[in-house]
């Protein structure tokens, strides 16, 4: 007997299910139709096609909502620690480096990996729209200082470097390499690149 539940939970339970299959079996091993046995309130697969078009629909519905579940954090980050634009940075940096070094040892499973780097990408640049918005604040409130190699013009490309170089520098370290030390110097690269003192 099929249990009956409001569209919108029956669309999240199908979501849900295909974020758990889709990482534990990888995008091309799972089917409308396990999606649909799987679920407990799913008749057929005609109902399926009710809430997404497609096995791509749905798979892009995971991707989009395992990014936004992650850029809600960040935004909230940011937004709590408006007043203290240093501390949202070094947080903000703290939850994407944790991130991306979660994501890699994920990624290392097979499975996996096309729907992470996916969700990946799609992240990063949410993530640099909010460093973006912080850094821009930053120098017009004066908390960096302007020069020529740092000015709102720059923006963009200090904010990739905030990004991309602090994470190639923890995605390179070895097993043995000690993870902290590593994060002391990203701490006082960014000190020197933006003038700032980090407490």
């Amino acid at each position: 007997m099929r249990i009956t539940k409001k569209p919108d939970v029956r669309k999240q339970e199908l979501i849900d299910l295909a974020k758990e299959m889709f990482l534990k079996n990888g995008y091309e091993k799972v089917s409308v139709r396990e999606i649909v046995n799987a679920s407990e309130s799913m008749g057929s697969p005609g109902l399926f096609y009710y809430y997404f078009k497609s096995k791509k629909a749905i798979y892009e519905a995971v991707i989009d909502q395992m990014v936004d579940q992650e850029i809600e954090e960040r935004r909230t980050i940011y937004e709590d620690n408006k007043a203290e634009p240093l501390q949202a940075l070094m947080k903000l940096l703290h939850v994407i480096h944790n991130d991306s070094f979660e994501y890699q040892k994920f990624r290392l499973e097979k499975e996996n990996r096309t729907l992470l780097e996916q969700v990946s990408k799609k992240l990063i640049v949410a993530e640099e729209d909010i460093l973006n918005e912080l850094i821009t604040d930053m120098l017009k409130e004066e908390i960096i200082s302007s020069n020529p190699l740092i000015n709102l013009k720059s923006v963009k490309y200090i904010t990739a470097f905030l990004i991309y170089g602090s994470n190639g520098i923890l995605v390179g370290l070895n097993p043995d390499d000690d993870r902290e030390e590593a994060n002391q110097h990203i701490r006082l690269l960014i000190q020197e690149l933006l003038g700032i003192k980090i407490e």
